[in-house]
């Protein structure tokens, strides 16, 4: 109820300010028309003014990434913002090799510019995977099928060695600076949308290079030793997110789905204070931190709030309104689920995003799917989700 309040008291506030913008706008006018009698010249000058300055209208002015920023800070926007998570899908949807597209920045981020044209997308990320760090530290990927996945792990015994070799290295990998290339060439082209990036979080990090039942099983049988892992993977992490940060990300999303497999006890005992410490680094750059856990994370609610990022990538297992009733500052992101983008109709997932925002009325929320849409998700499902965002938006 608190966060509907607040969201009365935003509106407000933006309706005043464009009836101000308003007055100042016919003051404008009859200025310029002293210095020019002409009708359409006048006209034309008012315009182009008019679009540079107003700063609430929906669609002129205030831009897509504006429209976040609107969101973070004061909980709602004008408009409702809508943003899948599409990667992988863009080279499918352009009749590209994931691969190919995965290995080179500039075919990355071109795919990604289109898919944000076609989606009409407020937030545009590089492709979301979690195999990209632990093949810089030597893991053997796999591309069958063509989505990456791990095939080969590194002895966990020499997991120090690796973590430490990692850093002085890590970032002249070739698909790190692909990434990095991506990410910058798709904030120098487009200007209106928000551009963020992905990073793995640090348990991720681990078992995914050094297998996840036995990471799993020192979670519980060494956590000590965990812990020193975690704070070596979590400088690899940082200094992945700075490079990130220089290439002009605007905002970085800590991928952490091997945590939801810990009880909350586990979480806050070897996870959480590293992934506080990775948000607070993010926040101080004034960059905008998210964290992105797959599945039924309930039990870990708690837990990820205490991380002080700005926004909760949520899957469709959890209630999308639950962390705005916990938390009075989180913005959740989420949550269609991704299964129904690639086997459900159109109709279905416009209903079911409908549904969620009915849940949050739009505010402190970010209507998006539940993780990262399937590379073979139908674009007409995937295009119901920015339907339904425009469609709430016209009539709240």
């Amino acid at each position: 109820m608190n966060y509907l309040l607040k969201n009365f008291s935003v509106k407000l506030g933006c309706k005043l300010k464009i009836s101000s913008f308003i007055i100042d706008m016919i003051f404008m006018y009859f200025s310029i028309f002293e210095f020019n009698s002409n009708p359409r010249i006048v006209f034309m000058l008012f315009f182009e003014i008019l679009i540079n300055r107003c700063p609430y209208m929906p669609g002129m002015g205030l831009t897509k990434k504006d429209c976040v920023f609107e969101v973070v800070k004061n909980g709602s926007c004008e408009n409702i913002v809508s943003s899948p998570l599409v990667g992988f899908h863009s080279a499918i949807l352009f009749n590209k090799k994931i691969q190919d597209a995965a290995n080179n920045g500039k075919l990355m981020a071109e795919l990604q510019i289109k898919a944000a044209s076609f989606y009409d997308l407020y937030i545009l990320f590089n492709f979301m995977d979690l195999t990209l760090e632990p093949e810089a530290l030597g893991a053997k990927v796999f591309w069958d099928g063509g989505v990456p996945s791990v095939g080969t792990t590194l002895p966990y015994e020499n997991a120090e060695e690796t973590l430490e070799n990692g850093l002085s290295s890590f970032l002249d990998f070739p698909r790190i600076k692909a990434n990095l290339d991506a990410v910058n060439l798709m904030h120098e082209n487009l200007e209106d949308v928000l551009i963020a990036a992905y990073v793995s979080g640090p348990l991720t990090l681990l078992s995914q290079t050094f297998g996840v039942t036995k990471v799993l099983k020192k979670v519980k049988r060494d956590p000590e030793h965990i812990v020193k892992l975690m704070e070596m993977a979590s400088r690899i992490v940082q200094l992945y997110i700075d490079a990130l940060m220089d290439s002009s990300a605007e905002l970085i999303m800590i991928l952490e789905p091997v945590g939801a497999l810990l009880s909350p006890r586990m979480f806050d005992s070897t996870v959480k204070k590293f992934l506080m410490n990775l948000a607070a680094h993010i926040n101080k750059r004034g960059i905008l931190s998210a964290l992105h856990i797959c599945g039924d994370t309930n039990h870990l609610l708690n837990s990820m709030l205490d991380t002080g990022v700005h926004i909760l990538s949520i899957d469709k297992q959890v209630d999308i309104a639950e962390p705005l009733k916990r938390n009075e500052k989180i913005i959740s992101l989420g949550n269609v689920g991704t299964v129904e983008l690639q086997t459900d109709t159109a109709e279905n997932v416009y209903k079911i995003s409908m549904e969620t925002l009915q849940k949050t009325q739009g505010i402190r929320h970010i209507l998006s799917s539940g993780c990262d849409v399937p590379a073979h998700s139908k674009p007409e499902n995937i295009k119901m989700i920015v339907k339904a965002a425009r469609d709430w938006a016209q009539k709240r």
